[in-house]
């Protein structure tokens, strides 16, 4: 198959930015590291250096860390989205929502638990890129205020498990109806692309790593796990699986719910 020269564009691109990911052995030093200091030198290099180099030493923490790893990456998507153009770019002005998505979760987790949360803490992203007025949803008073902000979006279907959140006592089931509707539609959209099936099965590979991380959860929590099963068919499409395999996952005690995956 001869490829497209947008694709052959992209790629060159890519992995142009590919030379500035961290190696091997660069994540082996910050497991290493013994301390914040320690992270925080060997892991201001690249484009990370001018962003942490310009804030004093004292004021570096965990918080500004994750500040600015998340605004790089989000750069990285940008950079890509604007030199990406047709379907190309549809996929990948959907693939970056999913800051959106992890902004949304950080919120309502917030909300939740009563804790406090302000822009500070989320990831940087344009509002070009978003379905949801996230300060409104930060300003919110309570949990059911900032998930009714949700209703204009196309994750408003997520808000029906908002009382099984409450009985359970744990926002997972909201959250994963926002992912399952993230992946819905970026799935749908990568069809379209030329090799779109390949791409479609590594993202049905990615969405089954947050099921499984969202079932097993809530079996630990000891939930019952009924409600999900009227969307096994859903869930399965986009993952790829056979629905009597995922069905059986789901009505499965935790400790042989593994066994299921190793099945899969």
């Amino acid at each position: 198959m001869i490829m497209k020269p947008e694709y052959i564009y992209l790629i060159t691109r890519a992995h142009g930015m590919s030379t500035h990911l961290f190696k091997e052995d660069d994540y082996k030093n910050l497991v290493r590291s013994p301390d914040l200091k320690s992270y925080v030198e060997a892991v201001t290099k690249g484009e990370y250096i001018k962003k942490i180099t310009s804030v004093p030493k004292e004021r570096v923490d965990a918080r500004l860390l994750s500040s600015v790893f998340g605004e790089i990456y989000v750069d990285r998507l940008l950079y890509l989205i604007k030199v990406a153009g047709g379907r190309l770019k549809d996929f990948l002005d959907m693939f970056a929502r999913r800051v959106e998505v992890e902004n949304i979760k950080r919120v309502l987790r917030a909300k939740f638990s009563g804790g406090e949360i302000s822009v500070q803490d989320l990831i940087p992203l344009p509002r070009e890129f978003t379905y949801v007025n996230i300060v409104a949803m930060i300003d919110s008073p309570t949990y059911d205020d900032a998930l009714y902000h949700l209703t204009p979006s196309p994750y408003k279907n997520a808000i029906e498990y908002s009382q099984f959140a409450k009985t359970i006592n744990s926002p997972f089931p909201v959250e994963l109806g926002i992912e399952t509707e993230y992946y819905r539609r970026l799935t749908n959209i990568a069809s379209r692309l030329a090799g779109g099936r390949d791409v479609s099965k590594v993202l049905g590979t990615e969405y089954g790593s947050k099921i499984i991380f969202y079932v097993m959860s809530l079996k630990m929590l000891e939930s019952p796990l009924t409600y999900l099963e009227k969307y096994v068919s859903r869930i399965s499409r986009i993952m790829g699986m056979e629905e009597s395999l995922l069905r059986d996952f789901i009505r499965a005690k935790e400790d042989t719910a593994l066994d299921i995956i190793n099945r899969s």
